[in-house]
């Protein structure tokens, strides 16, 4: 039986955490490795299996994430099938975990210039900043 501990973690990581990193490569990282496609040969093939491992990641998610609520709201043993959920989304974060430490960012190293690391940096930074002020602006 999971703790009411774990149910919380995972709950934030998987609404407030992941989408910002899932955006900050989708929309910045790609963006600006997708200029240096001509430099990398395998990076295209890279880029393609991110987007897929993120559109699984997507799909696993709502699931899990609904799963998590209603374990917020009452602790109790998970199921055969709910347990395979959460094992599902979690095998699918590693795996694009492991790409991305394997393969994206040691090319992203290689290839982004200081005016691209700096010009993602401040992305990541203005998107943060922007969920903390709707946080607060909510009352979250």
């Amino acid at each position: 039986m999971p703790t009411r501990e774990d149910v919380f973690e995972a709950l934030t990581y998987l609404e407030n955490e992941l989408p910002l990193f899932i955006v900050d490569e989708d929309a910045d990282l790609a963006r600006l490795m997708r200029g240096h496609v001509g430099e990398a040969p395998s990076l295209f093939e890279v880029l393609r299996r991110v987007t897929e491992l993120h559109q699984e990641i997507a799909f696993r998610s709502r699931p899990a994430i609904d799963l998590l609520q209603i374990l917020k709201k009452q602790l109790r043993g998970l199921t055969y099938s709910e347990q395979k959920c959460l094992r599902d989304l979690a095998t699918s974060l590693r795996t694009d975990m492991a790409m991305e430490n394997s393969r994206l960012l040691p090319l992203a190293k290689q290839l982004l210039t200081e005016d691209e690391l700096a010009e993602l940096r401040s992305a990541m930074f203005q998107r943060r900043l922007s969920d903390f002020r709707d946080h607060r602006a909510s009352g979250a």
